[in-house]
């Protein structure tokens, strides 16, 4: 959307043809210039492997959101959570 000069909404149309060049494209970023794409894609699909496992974990496990960042509360918290239930 644009505004025109007498003030009125107006589709900018130049503006939706380059975004549909991108549709169903995957736009991966790095702050590191070393890494290659290839690298920086293997990445992010690890990524979404690790976080599909911990939501995984998370449902047959059944736990609730965590706000812990030191280790040994994490553990602290996740550890009653494996132990058989009585």
């Amino acid at each position: 959307m644009r505004t025109s000069k007498n003030g009125r909404l107006a589709i900018d149309r130049t503006k939706i043809k380059a975004e549909e060049r991108l549709d169903g494209k995957y736009l991966l970023t790095s702050s590191d210039p070393h890494l290659s794409t290839e690298d920086i894609a293997v990445g992010y699909k690890a990524l979404l492997e690790a976080e599909r496992g911990f939501y995984d974990l998370k449902t047959v496990l059944e736990l609730r959101l965590v706000f812990h960042r030191l280790e040994h509360r994490i553990r602290a918290y996740v550890l009653p959570c494996w132990l058989p239930r009585c």
